[in-house]
């Protein structure tokens, strides 16, 4: 199969173009956590990256949340989320937060 030079040009300049896009993403700059309530009202944590509280509020729900008694469910409420640094309001929910491993 012979391929014309215009061909391999277009491709290549395609390959250059889709490369630098690539670089140009923006991740969002905060890791937060979310004290949720799972689908079967367990509670739980979502740890997601997020560029605000908002954000991640918005986001949290339908996340896979690690639960208090140890399994992993579907999140469908969000009772509150903070900041990488910040303590929730519920100090026996951040209690279990600190003890997870990171």
């Amino acid at each position: 199969m012979q391929v014309s030079k215009l061909t391999a040009l277009a491709l290549g300049l395609l390959l250059v173009q889709s490369a630098s896009h690539a670089q140009e993403r923006v991740y969002p700059k905060h890791s937060v956590d979310c004290q949720v309530i799972t689908e079967k009202g367990t509670r739980g944590l979502v740890t997601l990256q997020a560029n605000s509280l908002d954000i991640a509020e918005a986001n949290a729900a339908g996340q896979i949340a690690r639960t208090m008694t140890g399994t992993r469910e579907a999140a469908v409420d969000v009772t509150e989320c903070v900041m990488d640094g910040q303590s929730f309001s519920d100090s026996s929910f951040e209690s279990w937060r600190k003890s997870l491993p990171r």
